[in-house]
């Protein structure tokens, strides 16, 4: 769910331990200050909680306003760089510029506060330090902006995940990016040069977002990826090059759920080796020797999902008969969506049927 992504967003980051000055002896039991260092003092923050064992977090929860938020900025914090800073459940509105004085963060997480505006440099001070960004935000009917519009300030950004009702994307440039989830609710157009500025992108998903197409050569340029997910999309068709790869790495691309009814030839290239693709629950009715023998050819232990499709079954499918046992085993599902993966009516009684059928058809007889 989109919540089980907090736990990769929160990773350990730089701890403070580092920037400790030592204690006088007896000022732990002597000095407010030094009694809760490097915390503030909890009533000039409540009802955020600071805490320091393994990593420096400041939590913000139920504040009321943006207002209620600035004030506790305004406090006197012994160190100006958290580890995670979380604000969730809040009615902030906006995040203004300034309102984190000269606090940085190695990680950020931002759930569930109302948010329809971050400002630009909100996390100025955050620019060379933060690792982790966590954005999560209700669909409460507007359309908004991508909303971190300076993103590609952070110059150490490893991962983002960012969900909610957003309509548009900006093309990121973050050459230390490894890990993006984007789950942006109005999101229908997805440009090309998206990623183009993040060469290094392990994994990628892209869930719950209305997008009707994939440019040719979107991933191309991640010659690093190793998962792609896109599900619950709209795409319908998949143009030639649309998801095309160029990594020796790429293990997973999943296309499940998106609503897909035709694939161009060409659309799927750099598939191969060990990969697995999963095109199980679309809409495919046929599946075309063009479109599918390529990567059968280029995959050894991996393959392909089909399950869960309406195909038609018919003579579309006597390409499968000409492949040998081995690149058989790399088309899984195909039974199960023929309805035929019973005891009496297996995979190979179909193929002898189509061979005969489709091999002997003449103008005029009847075919499939």
């Amino acid at each position: 769910g989109v919540r089980a992504g907090v736990g990769c967003v929160l990773v350990l980051a730089t701890s403070v331990t580092a920037f400790l000055p030592a204690p006088l002896p007896g000022q732990y039991n002597e000095d407010a200050f030094w009694r809760n260092f490097p915390c503030p003092e909890d009533a000039a923050i409540a009802p955020c909680i600071c805490s320091f064992s393994d990593n420096f977090t400041l939590t913000c929860s139920d504040l009321d306003s943006k207002e209620q938020l600035a004030e506790i900025f305004k406090a006197t914090f012994p160190i100006n760089r958290f580890d995670y800073f979380v604000l969730e459940n809040s009615n902030i509105g906006q995040l203004q510029k300034g309102v984190f004085g000269d606090i940085a963060f190695s990680a950020v997480m931002l759930d569930s506060n109302n948010l329809t505006l971050i400002d630009e440099e909100v996390f100025a001070t955050s620019y060379n330090f933060l690792k982790q960004l966590y954005i999560y935000e209700d669909n409460m009917g507007d359309e908004l902006d991508f909303p971190i519009k300076d993103i590609n300030q952070f110059t150490k950004l490893e991962e983002i995940d960012i969900s909610g009702p957003y309509k548009t994307i900006i093309s990121l440039t973050l050459p230390e990016l490894t890990s993006a989830r984007l789950s942006l609710d109005f999101m229908s157009t997805l440009p090309a040069t998206t990623f183009t500025g993040a060469p290094n992108l392990i994994t990628l998903t892209l869930e719950s977002s209305p997008i009707i197409n994939i440019e040719p050569d979107t991933f191309k340029s991640l010659t690093h990826l190793e998962s792609l997910e896109i599900l619950y999309a709209d795409l319908s068709n998949l143009v030639e090059s649309s998801f095309a790869f160029n990594s020796e790495n790429l293990t997973y691309v999943y296309l499940s759920e998106n609503n897909i009814q035709t694939i161009e030839v060409g659309a799927l290239a750099g598939i191969h080796g060990e990969a697995e693709l999963d095109l199980s629950s679309n809409r495919l009715e046929e599946l075309q020797e063009g479109v599918f023998i390529p990567v059968v050819k280029e995959l050894t232990s991996g393959h392909i999902n089909l399950a869960e499709n309406p195909l038609l079954c018919g003579c579309d499918l006597l390409w499968i008969a000409s492949l040998s046992d081995e690149e058989k085993q790399r088309l899984q599902g195909v039974a199960k969506s023929c309805n035929i993966n019973t005891e009496d009516y297996d995979m190979d009684t179909l193929l002898d049927f189509l061979v005969y059928q489709c091999s002997t058809h003449t103008p005029g007889s009847p075919q499939m």
